[in-house]
């Protein structure tokens, strides 16, 4: 049995049909590229808001830890205070019990030297607190800068746009192909 494929001839009217068809298919493309802009920038968008809203949320995580190192270090000075105070008594106890002039020669000198290294070791807690709150409160300011940017960028999208310059494009498709077709199409 053998099979004619006289239909596959230019001048046939099967191939008259595909050729009539290559315009409005660039249309319907087209117009699919167009809805595929438009969903892919709504999707750029939303992906640009989460992060935003995600690095808002690990700003405002970075403030209270900052705030929490700040405490504790408050904490920490206020046992060390509470330790030089016991260290300080002990020393006057014993030096009183052994007859020892308290506010006088060497005895003032170790208590007043006791009072310098308590608020010598307070000033280095505080200092150490606060250098890193300053480092966690940067990270935060990064993080607040990234979730301004991400916003900026996706206030930039347009999704009409991003559809609209696929319609331009696919239009000089369709009207290519229709030029094509009607230069070239057998009256």
């Amino acid at each position: 049995m053998a099979f004619n494929f006289d239909f596959l001839k230019p001048d046939s009217n099967f191939m008259k049909g595909v050729a009539d068809a290559g315009p409005v298919l660039s249309f319907f493309g087209t117009i699919n590229s167009a809805v595929g802009s438009y969903y892919a920038a709504q999707s750029k968008i939303s992906s640009l808001q989460h992060q935003a809203d995600m690095a808002a949320i690990n700003e405002r995580i970075l403030e209270r830890s900052a705030q929490s190192t700040m405490l504790a270090a408050e904490k920490e000075i206020g046992r060390l205070t509470m330790k030089a105070g016991k260290l300080k008594s002990a020393q006057r106890v014993s030096m009183a019990a052994n007859g020892i002039a308290l506010g006088e020669g060497s005895a003032a000198e170790v208590i007043a030297s006791t009072d310098l290294m308590k608020e010598m070791d307070a000033i280095t807690i505080f200092q150490n607190a606060v250098q890193n709150a300053w480092s966690i409160r940067t990270q935060g300011v990064n993080q607040k800068t990234a979730a301004m940017g991400s916003l900026a960028a996706a206030s930039s999208i347009s999704p009409l746009g991003q559809a609209a310059g696929s319609l331009l494009s696919g239009a000089g498709d369709v009207a290519t192909n229709w030029y094509r077709l009607n230069r070239y199409s057998i009256p």
